[in-house]
């Protein structure tokens, strides 16, 4: 999977600070992604207000 490969990614990498930020980075991404399919999610079940 993609996670695997982003892990072994940041085992090659040695600034561990660089490392931190990409996991961070990888999490918001993640994040937004699952947050925005949710919204829309909710705004399918909801329907249109008009």
């Amino acid at each position: 999977t993609g996670l695997s490969l982003l892990f072994v990614t940041i085992e090659s990498i040695q600034d561990h600070h660089l490392s931190f930020l990409l996991v961070l980075l990888c999490h918001l991404l993640f994040l937004t992604k699952q947050m925005s399919y949710f919204i829309n999610l909710m705004k399918w079940r909801i329907g249109p207000s008009t």
